[in-house]
């Protein structure tokens, strides 16, 4: 579920990001080359378990055919990034776990979506990923962020690690359900209102496709999210098993949630 590449070249930091990700060159099993924007622990706020967090995300994203990039893990030595090209890079690398969360570069033509573009023939995807958004307790994607990209034609969402959030109290008046009525008002409200809010406001939405995706969740597919993590990020385990007991209760509650994302895109 999580192919793992080998670094092989330091190109960049990315010019975006609280988290420093770094443009690597990584080959993969096979011996091609992709070019991967990589996450080092030492860089998240919460450490490895936002990239156990992120990775889990995206797995599920993929899984429900969301338009997410390729997530992998990067098995990066710290000699692979030259100290005199970035010895912040370096450094990261060096004190981080190994190995990195990475997700494979878009192509060219993606940009960040801005609230007040137009996107015909796009309404469906965007819906869906404002609701898995709502889902993932996401608080992220946000006008001000450059985390939803679109070419024209298709968007693409990453950048999950501040998603789930508060799982110990989750299903408290801190941290309510999103299935709660009320509880996703703040994706249409204020500094966090969603990227995508303005364009879906007043809209006719169809969720049909995406709900039925949610059948291929099952029990030992969620299992599978957890197996694919590396040992060495063992310490987010715990967090991991809150979020994958999360994402089981929610899969009875996707209805639900939906209404709620009709209800404040009235």
């Amino acid at each position: 579920m999580l192919e793992t590449v080998n670094a092989t070249r330091f190109d960049r930091l990315m010019s975006t990001g609280k988290t420093k990700p770094a443009l690597l060159a990584c080959q993969r099993a096979d011996g091609t080359e992709v070019e991967v924007v990589t996450k080092f622990s030492a860089g998240c706020e919460r450490g490895v378990t936002a990239l156990a967090i992120e990775a889990i995300l995206a797995m599920l994203a993929v899984d429900l055919d969301l338009p997410t990039p390729e997530p992998v893990l990067v098995d990066v030595s710290p000699e692979v990034i030259d100290p005199a090209s970035s010895q912040f890079a370096h450094d990261l690398a060096r004190t981080s776990l190994s190995p990195a969360y990475g997700s494979v570069r878009l192509p060219p033509g993606y940009s960040a979506v801005a609230s007040d573009k137009r996107f015909d023939g796009l309404i469906t995807q965007a819906a869906e990923i404002l609701a898995f958004d709502g889902m993932i307790l996401n608080p992220d994607r946000r006008i001000s962020n450059p985390n939803c990209q679109c070419d024209g034609k298709h968007f693409a969402i990453f950048d999950h690690e501040a998603a789930l959030v508060g799982l110990e109290v989750l299903g408290t008046i801190l941290q309510p359900y999103p299935w709660t009525p009320g509880a996703l008002a703040t994706l249409g409200q204020g500094p966090g209102q969603h990227v995508l809010f303005t364009l879906l406001s007043g809209k006719d939405l169809q969720f049909d496709r995406f709900t039925a995706a949610w059948a291929v969740v099952t029990d030992a597919r969620l299992a599978a999210y957890k197996d694919a993590l590396p040992n060495s990020w063992d310490s987010a385990f715990p967090v991991v098993d809150l979020a994958l007991d999360y994402l089981g209760e929610l899969r009875k509650h996707v209805p639900a949630v939906l209404d709620e994302v009709r209800r404040i895109l009235q």
